[in-house]
């Protein structure tokens, strides 16, 4: 509750006057964000609007829960109504003249006018500018998203057998000259680029020469939510390939800024989809179209460039991975295990990961944008405790970190606690990453148990909670609440299904160990992950 006593004492502190006799007369509405597939879902709109209710506000409608895991766009919509029916029952706004108004869905009537960049097209002695090179000219320190480091490709391994149906990549990259100091557990944001192909496609689609230069500037009476444009001039080729999200499912504002250019039977397709139900419209999302296949299905609608990108294009973001390597091993060099993604849409669109494609095909000594963001996943101070390692696939990641870590303290010297590592793969002969290195540091002695579950070698699947079940008593040691504990248990990779199954399997051995009830077990971790003995990387 940490977020609420803040809340609390900077309210009170407004003015000396109690947090309660000044909130009483507050209105206020919450619509929290989330993905069921974790945990903590919507943790922080729920904490947000318990403490206003403790503080004695009064909420004008009950809370929203967004699920990013489907379709959080509907699920605002449908609380939106909620929230402007009890607006206009509560009395609480005057109305002043004419507003913007909504159809009976509650979808944003098409405008003929929407937000827009100025277009200008450079003279023909104006330099345009290549991201590439500008990337290289003004390199940052890769401290911060907006200061990315243009590291240096070493090693690109695939580390899957050539038999194996899947794929999964080992990177180095150097980070010499850079600002970087990391710590294993960190992550680290890539800044990728769309594919030559979808480039390509989607220049067709807007009816743009891919060599055409232009300059994008913010329009003199521009909206307060308009962004400051990216610098040009730029060639659409360029623009396309770093600055939109062409593969990830389309966005309802994105459909929305098209159904206002759209025309004719186009304007009337997209507008059954944009303003059917609720129900329709989520079995149209589920179908995960993005938006280069939106373009394509609707040639009809060419937007603007200066309209495409302010109420269309959605933003390309970096892509977050953790980093399987310890600088202790060289603080000069991070790696990255990377899961290159290939799946086939319900569409029938064969789906390739923007990142994971762009690493894959990156050479030795080509350059990548990176940036490092801090993670609270860490190795404990004191390298005598126990420690507990819970992953699949490239969940086993930080762990390689950790192990690097572990194995330089005996390098010199330095006395380590257990450390037993449950892996899941398919088959040991196929997707059994880094089974040389794990080998390797048992021999070190970083590593004291391995226990790998091959969910494909045998009749029936066998998953890391299954190994968990099997070493019962070692996880109820290091789950234990004895005061001289001081294990720490991780947890990482796929949040949906396996870290779920393990805080299942490990509430249940617990239970079965100390005979306790399933309330008094999940409290406790609740209690372990606060001091940080729980520890959780999932996606």
């Amino acid at each position: 509750m940490e977020m609420a006593s803040q809340l609390m004492m900077l309210l009170s502190s407004v003015n000396g006057s109690p947090p309660t006799a000044r909130m009483t007369a507050l209105p206020f509405a919450v619509f929290g964000l989330g993905n069921k597939k974790y945990e903590h879902f919507c943790a922080a709109g729920k904490l947000a609007y318990q403490c206003m209710l403790d503080l004695g506000a009064k909420p004008v409608v009950e809370r929203g829960d967004g699920n990013d895991g489907e379709d959080i766009d509907s699920d605002f919509d449908t609380w939106k109504k909620s929230l402007l029916s009890a607006i206009d029952a509560s009395g609480l706004l005057t109305k002043r003249g004419e507003i913007e108004g909504s159809d009976g869905d509650g979808q944003k009537k098409a405008q003929e006018k929407i937000a827009a960049y100025d277009f200008v097209l450079p003279s023909e002695d104006t330099h345009v500018r290549s991201e590439v090179a500008e990337l290289v000219h003004n390199s940052g320190d890769g401290t911060r998203r907006d200061a990315p480091f243009l590291a240096e490709v070493l090693t690109v391994k695939e580390l899957h057998a050539p038999t194996a149906e899947r794929s999964c990549i080992h990177v180095e990259l150097t980070i010499a000259g850079s600002g970087m100091k990391y710590t294993a557990g960190d992550h680290l944001g890539v800044f990728s680029k769309n594919g030559t192909d979808t480039v390509e496609k989607a220049a067709k689609a807007l009816g743009y020469p891919l060599e055409m230069p232009f300059t994008l500037v913010q329009p003199a009476h521009a909206p307060a939510h308009l962004p400051q444009p990216f610098p040009g001039p730029v060639t659409v080729a360029d623009a396309l390939a770093w600055h939109v999200d062409l593969l990830s499912p389309v966005s309802k504002p994105a459909l929305q800024g098209l159904l206002a250019l759209a025309h004719g039977e186009d304007r009337e397709k997209l507008g059954r989809i944009l303003n059917g139900s609720a129900e329709q419209y989520k079995a149209w999302h589920k179908q995960s179209r993005c938006l280069l296949e939106v373009l394509e299905e609707f040639p009809n609608i060419q937007p603007p460039i200066g309209a495409f990108f302010a109420s269309v294009a959605q933003k390309l973001q970096p892509r977050f991975y953790s980093i399987s390597s310890s600088p202790a091993a060289d603080p000069n060099v991070i790696s990255l295990t990377c899961a290159v993604v290939r799946s086939v849409t319900p569409t029938g669109r064969l789906h390739k990961g923007l990142s994971s494609t762009y690493l894959k095909e990156k050479l030795p000594g080509t350059r990548v944008p990176v940036f490092l963001r801090q993670s609270s996943f860490r190795l404990p101070s004191d390298s005598m405790a126990p420690l507990l390692m819970v992953g699949a696939g490239t969940g086993l990641a930080p762990y390689r970190g950790f192990l690097q870590e572990r194995s330089a303290l005996i390098k010199r010297g330095t006395t380590v606690g257990p450390a037993y590592l449950f892996f899941g793969c398919r088959t040991r002969d196929q997707d059994f990453i880094y089974k040389s290195e794990l080998e390797g540091f048992q021999k070190a002695g970083a590593l004291t148990e391995l226990h790998v579950a091959f969910s494909r070698e045998g009749k029936q699947k066998d998953y890391v909670q299954h190994q968990l079940k099997r070493q019962a008593q070692t996880v109820a040691y290091m789950l234990s609440a004895t005061k001289d504990a001081r294990g720490v248990v991780y947890v990482c990779g796929d949040a949906k299904h396996m870290a779920t199954d393990v805080a299942s399997t490990a509430v249940g051995i617990v239970m079965a160990a100390e005979g306790c009830s399933e309330e008094t077990v999940r409290s406790r971790f609740t209690s372990m992950s606060k001091e940080r003995r729980i520890q959780k990387d999932v996606w």
